[in-house]
């Protein structure tokens, strides 16, 4: 009777760990399907079921082993469930089976002490083993048996411990494997610190609390990279998280979350801690150079913060580390929504991150607004463009600023049409700088949302003046080219009255501002140049004769000015409707009013219309002074040339009739500068550049 009641509490020993085998890989097996039994409050409440269940039918097979085994479970649960579970089937061992509450309790306690010292719990198996058998009945039963009986009870319960033991240690070694995959998966390889998933995770396990957040970006650091190579911007980057991570508290959260941006969170923090520890984060990073490639680098960074909860006040942080930024180097900023009076989130995302990249990365103008189309921030390339530094842009609407009433005002209603269904809108808008020069501003704009919120628009802009000059350029090149082929004298002519024309204008904006005359000299001298391209229409032999023109010569000679506007008007309906031909309908629509009146008279004696006064544009007022001053210097088949002198006082003589008196004179102040004179070395279309 003894032999078999040691055999059977052995076998029974064996059965159960059989049992809570199975029951493991069981649990394993759903845990595969329904994640949320890896949780470790599930997987306890788990457990304590089963034990509850298991622990009635033991109670009643009196041949069994007893339930002594149940202390095993507990070091399962810190394998499976962490400490947490750990705790929860402790508890519900000893509420189901009062007897055993001090075994499943302390084996509870144990296991969570080893998980939080970062032990196996691998380290209480032996213990409740042992604790298990010598307060079980087999030992007893099996000394009384006799040898062969006590010999093999013994083999048998070794092989159960050690079948066991060997498959507990498997199942610990998966554990520790997944713990470090995790941490891996939650760390930067680099800096060994938080990334952006092991961050996300961090704010998740303590969502709805209040935070603070330091977020900050290395100054210049692009170019660390460029001249010391990837190596030497990661050596960097390990001093810098090493002395960033000296100044926070082990409670908080330092993660790098780009190439050289970090943030750290405190939790329970508010603004006033925050800058504390930019504070010391600022002086720990200048304290002492840095060590890179033989050399040392002074490092510094600008820092953004916010105070708030979960992801909306990292957002708040960017935002604000953004703003210090565009202040310039070591800059701390505090998130402020100011920017948006109804408090929506269009002022908490200020930028997106792509949009911040292209402020700071790229030689462009970037410019982002909120809904209500007013800066909120805007790149050092804009403001360089536009000639309008940050105070001046804040709060304004771009339009208010730069915006100007040569851009069609058909232009602006398409934006607000486009940009209010959501679209992309590309074309471009003359634009004034501070100064009064009109630029064209090649734009692409477009709305800014982030899951679904529309929080602004981003404005994307370059300077399209240069492009649209050269092809004004080209243009009149190969006109004056024609003019050339046709008249043999002309080109010299063109090239010394548009030179003369660009540097009146210059003398006419220094004198009087840009309001009479609002474009760029350049524009007024190249459209100056087409003034006779209507002699294309005059016969050839007519433009060579040297005596006198018949009546009927003279008719087709006073032609040219309506015959110049009328190919020109034929050049303006070739370019067709767009924005992107804006500058050449200007500088067209200059070119025709110089093409059809540079032969009108102030006192109403000129030709085609006999304009009179004021009537005549301002720009060929001027021009015409210029034209005859240099023509009367020229040698023509019909005349010879007047010295300088002479021609000036012609000028004299006819202000206030023939002239402008006020052209007259500005020429007599630009007689006296030396580029006035070399105007007459110039040769060729050139000259008017």
């Amino acid at each position: 009777m003894t032999v078999s009641y040691a055999l059977g509490s052995a076998l029974g020993m064996l059965w159960f760990v059989s049992g809570l085998i199975g029951f493991v890989e069981l649990l394993r097996f759903l845990q595969a399907r329904l994640p949320v039994l890896g949780r470790p409050w599930p997987q306890g409440v788990l457990f304590a079921a089963a034990l509850a269940l298991a622990s009635g039918l033991l109670l009643r097979v009196p041949h069994l082993a007893g339930v002594r085994e149940f202390a095993l479970v507990v070091p399962f649960l810190g394998l499976l469930a962490g400490s947490e579970g750990a705790i929860a089937g402790a508890v519900a061992m000893a509420l189901a089976l009062p007897a055993f509450a001090l075994i499943s309790l302390a084996g509870g306690v144990a296991t969570w002490v080893l998980t939080r010292t970062r032990f196996s719990p691998l380290l209480a198996l032996p213990v409740a083993w042992m604790v298990m058998v010598l307060q079980g009945e087999a030992p007893r039963a099996l000394v009384g048996a006799g040898a062969p009986a006590g010999a093999l009870g013994v083999a048998v319960s070794v092989l159960g411990a050690l079948a066991f033991y060997v498959y507990v240690q498997e199942v610990d070694l998966r554990r520790r494997t997944l713990v470090q995959a995790q941490r891996r998966s939650a760390s930067d390889p680099l800096t060994g610190l938080l990334n952006r998933r092991g961050l996300d995770e961090w704010l998740h396990e303590r969502r709805g609390g209040e935070i603070a957040a330091v977020m900050l970006d290395l100054d210049d650091f692009k170019p660390v990279n460029e001249i010391y190579g990837h190596d030497g911007g990661d050596q960097v980057l390990l001093q810098a998280a090493a002395r960033l991570a000296a100044c926070v508290r082990p409670e908080d959260a330092l993660a790098r979350v780009g190439g050289d941006e970090f943030v750290a969170v405190l939790p329970g923090g508010d603004v006033e801690t925050a800058l504390r520890v930019a504070g010391r984060m600022q002086a720990r990073l200048a304290e002492e150079d840095m060590p890179v490639a033989g050399t040392t680098l002074h490092v510094s960074a600008s820092f953004g913060i916010a105070q708030g909860k979960g992801p909306s006040c990292l957002a708040q942080a960017d935002a604000a580390l953004l703003q210090a930024k565009a202040q310039g180097r070591s800059d701390i900023e505090v998130f402020d929504d100011l920017a948006d009076g109804g408090g929506e989130a269009g002022s908490v995302l200020r930028v997106t991150r792509f949009a911040r990249e292209m402020m700071f990365r790229l030689p462009l103008g970037v410019v982002v607004t909120d809904r209500g189309r007013r800066i909120l921030a805007a790149s050092s390339g804009y403001q360089q463009l536009s000639g309008f530094g940050g105070e001046h842009l804040q709060g304004r609407n771009p339009r208010q600023v730069v915006g100007t009433d040569v851009t069609d005002a058909a232009v602006f209603r398409d934006v607000g049409r486009t940009l209010d269904a959501k679209g992309m809108w590309h074309g471009e808008f003359v634009d004034r700088r501070p100064g009064g020069e009109l630029w064209w501003a090649e734009a692409a704009l477009a709305p800014i949302e982030v899951r679904g919120h529309h929080l602004g628009y981003i404005g994307v802009l370059q300077d399209a003046t240069p492009c649209h000059a050269r092809e004004a350029e080209m243009l009149v090149a190969a006109i004056a080219l024609l003019e050339e082929e046709h008249d043999r004298t002309i080109r010299p002519h063109l090239a010394r009255s548009g030179a003369y024309m660009r540097l009146a204008v210059e003398a006419w904006h220094e004198a009087y501002g840009r309001e009479a005359l609002p474009y760029n000299p350049e524009q007024y001298a190249r459209a100056s140049m087409l003034h006779d391209v209507g002699k294309l229409s005059v016969r050839p032999s007519i433009l060579a004769k040297p005596g006198p023109l018949t009546p009927e010569e003279r008719v087709a000679i006073n032609r040219h000015p309506e015959e110049g506007a009328r190919l020109i008007t034929r050049l303006e309906d070739l370019l067709g409707p767009g924005p992107r031909s804006e500058y050449v309908r200007i500088f067209l629509d200059l070119a025709h009013a110089f093409a059809l009146h540079h032969h009108e008279s102030l006192d109403g004696t000129g030709y085609p219309h006999g304009l009179k006064g004021l009537d005549i544009p301002l720009a060929v007022r001027i021009f015409t002074v210029l034209d005859v001053y240099d023509a009367l210097q020229d040698t023509r088949p019909y005349k010879t040339a007047w010295p300088e002198a002479e021609a000036f006082h012609y000028l004299q003589a006819h202000a206030g009739t023939l002239f402008d008196p006020e052209a007259v004179r500005l020429v007599a102040q630009l007689r006296e500068h030396d580029a006035w004179h070399a105007v007459r070395t110039a040769d060729g279309v050139g000259g008017a550049a």
